[in-house]
């Protein structure tokens, strides 16, 4: 009868093993020789695992660095006059399109300014004109109501230009607060939807065929600009305009990968907070100046095909990644 005192355990060689019925005593032999025999390999398993963490760690710690503080130092952009002679910008009578327009033409582009408020457009394109030796174009045109039927309009006008870049800078938004009352007229509702994912889509189609058509032996460039707030997770109190951020990001992320062997470079751009009129005054604490925004996503176009653009941007969106949603509340 086996004694019930016996209750001490050092392994297979314990007081308790010896109780235990042969066969299975066996078995755990086998076991233990296997697992000891086994301990080398996953030792070296482990290794490599480690390994592989730390260099994935290391890559995207230089690959951070790179990218957020040497693209403008080690000029690491693309060289857009190489490309073609003008960039096509939307929304570029306020913002973050303005600068784009002023910082395209210091670069010694000419610039096509797309927007609804022909007044505005012209104040833009003289203030260009005197500051820089580049010619200026103005398309004066509601991009909230663009439709297909502008399309071979817009295609018309630009037909004669050697296009290097487009970017579709022109959005608005509402929020933060709630999906019924954010905004509170279904025509702004649609507008959101209109101007930040119609008009991209019509505004592509438009000038990809003019820029495939000149092939100059250099990429042509596209910016599509979406925002951290719902183009990196979704965020509540930013609903619907959350919502047509993640659009602009899928559909330019897929558009890169469908034309980048044909010589169209795409990048995703997803800036946080930034100083524009669009921003409410108690936001702008935090907001980065527009002209380092704009800055820092031609600094990576041409290698960075998704950007947040500045590093502070880019600790936000890093953060964001980890949640599987935000929420956005009214200060």
């Amino acid at each position: 009868m086996l004694s019930p005192a016996r209750t001490s355990v050092d392994g297979f060689g314990s007081t308790v093993s010896a109780y235990l019925p042969l066969a299975l005593r066996k078995a755990l032999a086998v076991e233990n020789a296997a697992v000891q025999k086994a301990q080398p390999v996953l030792a070296a398993i482990g290794g490599i695992a480690i390994t592989y963490v730390a260099v994935k760690a290391i890559y995207n710690i230089g690959k951070g660095v790179t990218t957020y503080f040497l693209a403008g130092p080690l000029h690491l952009g693309a060289d857009l006059k190489k490309s073609g002679e003008w960039a096509v910008i939307t929304g570029s009578s306020d913002g973050i399109g303005k600068e784009f327009a002023f910082q395209l033409a210091a670069k010694g582009l000419n610039v096509v300014l797309v927007s609804r408020t022909i007044d505005k457009l012209e104040g833009v394109a003289r203030e260009i004109s005197a500051r820089y030796n580049v010619q200026t174009k103005i398309i004066a045109i509601d991009l909230s109501k663009m439709g297909p039927h502008n399309v071979p309009q817009l295609q018309e006008e630009l037909k004669d230009l050697d296009i290097a870049l487009l970017v579709n800078s022109a959005g608005t938004f509402a929020g933060p607060g709630k999906f019924l009352s954010t905004p509170a007229s279904h025509e702004d509702a649609a507008n959101i939807v209109n101007l930040n994912c119609r008009a991209l889509i019509m505004m592509s189609r438009a000038v990809l065929p003019l820029m495939l058509n000149r092939k100059t032996g250099y990429s042509k460039y596209v910016i599509n600009v979406g925002a951290v707030f719902g183009g990196v997770v979704p965020a509540g109190g930013f609903a619907i305009y959350g919502a047509t951020k993640a659009f602009v990001d899928s559909f330019s992320r897929s558009l890169h990968k469908e034309y980048k062997d044909s010589g169209i470079f795409v990048q995703s751009f997803l800036p946080g907070p930034t100083i524009t009129k669009m921003l409410s005054e108690k936001y702008q604490k935090d907001a980065v100046p527009t002209t380092d925004v704009v800055a820092a996503a031609l600094n990576q176009l041409g290698f960075r095909s998704r950007t947040f653009g500045h590093w502070k941007h880019a600790l936000l969106g890093t953060y964001m990644s980890t949640q599987s949603v935000v929420e956005i509340k009214e200060h």
